[in-house]
């Protein structure tokens, strides 16, 4: 593979009752939260799989928790070709070390992102590649609501998973901490935002009205 375009990862979650969107679930129950974690993990790869198509060199893959059926996925996706990887035992932090530096054997420019994120473009995913280029040793694309939902990488994978406190409002600016006491140099796009509760499937809901809903 050439490394001009590099790799994308992305973390998923087999698409399983009562296993994914959790949050969301406790508002809209198990089969609405299935039904909208399936279309935002279709979503997001075929907007990764559309840039693989048109850019030679970049690779699209998708990592998911260990003991997670591939055939589900696959299933899903329809797609057998899509690579399938199983994370890291340990916290986010460690399944993000571990599957940015085995894709950092494969391309010298990596972004991993997450699955949930109703508002990817091919132009944002190209705006990270860009800026690896110029920004130095790590791109964040941010959380509103205070993680990131991207990172990219060139080169090393910066030692900036420790001490974070995953799953709360405090991630992104612990990294940022991490950054520092590193001498990491961090340059961030513009904050996205991704699908946990209600209020956040609302919104999709408002500027994508037409999407469809689940049955029963």
């Amino acid at each position: 593979m050439s490394d001009k375009h590099g790799l994308i990862q992305i973390f998923a979650r087999a698409p399983v009752l009562g296993r994914v969107k959790r949050r969301l679930a406790e508002d809209v129950g198990d089969n609405a939260a299935l039904h909208w974690y399936r279309m935002l993990l279709t979503r997001t790869v075929k907007i990764a799989r559309s840039l693989e198509q048109s850019l030679e060199g970049l690779a699209v893959e998708v990592w998911h928790p260990p003991l997670d059926d591939d055939y589900a996925l696959t299933e899903l996706l329809g797609d057998a070709t899509l690579p399938l990887f199983p994370q890291a035992e340990g916290d986010l932090g460690v399944k993000m070390q571990s599957a940015l530096t085995d894709g950092l054997n494969r391309s010298n420019r990596v972004l991993l992102m997450g699955a949930d994120c109703p508002v990817w473009t091919r132009e944002i995913l190209l705006g990270v590649f860009d800026s690896l280029q110029t920004s130095g040793d790590c791109v964040l694309v941010p959380a509103e609501d205070g993680g990131y939902v991207g990172i990219g990488i060139m080169d090393r994978v910066p030692e900036i998973f420790s001490g974070i406190d995953w799953g709360t409002p405090g991630v992104l600016s612990q990294t940022r901490h991490q950054a520092e006491l590193r001498g990491v140099t961090l340059s961030e796009l513009s904050p996205l935002w991704d699908i946990d509760v209600v209020a956040d499937l609302e919104r999709w809901l408002s500027i994508e009205p037409h999407l469809p809903r689940p049955i029963g």
